[in-house]
């Protein structure tokens, strides 16, 4: 099912969190994504994180992945440096 959000974007989480609303698509540059920062993203009530960095990269055990996807929430991984150049704001579509 596809997901249609505001595009909001940040190289740190905990910047990003401040300014997400309610069903925004948040845009993280975050390696191993803590549990923390994404509950934090839970908090906010976004639709999706799309992430430029792998969430897990193997280094250590984080739950940060699992806690988005345990609140339904929609983890688009490791798809590279480019997203961030997003333009924030603008509205996207994950299919």
């Amino acid at each position: 099912m596809p997901i249609t959000g505001t595009v909001k974007v940040d190289r740190r989480t905990k910047d990003l969190v401040k300014r997400l609303q309610p069903g925004d698509i948040a845009v993280i540059c975050h390696a191993d994504l803590d549990q923390v920062a994404a509950a934090d993203l839970v908090a906010r009530k976004v639709a999706a994180v799309i992430n430029a960095r792998p969430s897990i990269t193997g280094k250590y055990p984080n739950l940060g992945p699992q806690t988005l996807l345990s609140a339904n929430i929609v983890l688009v991984d490791n798809v590279g440096e480019d997203i961030m150049n997003l333009q924030p704001d603008s509205t996207v579509t994950i299919a």
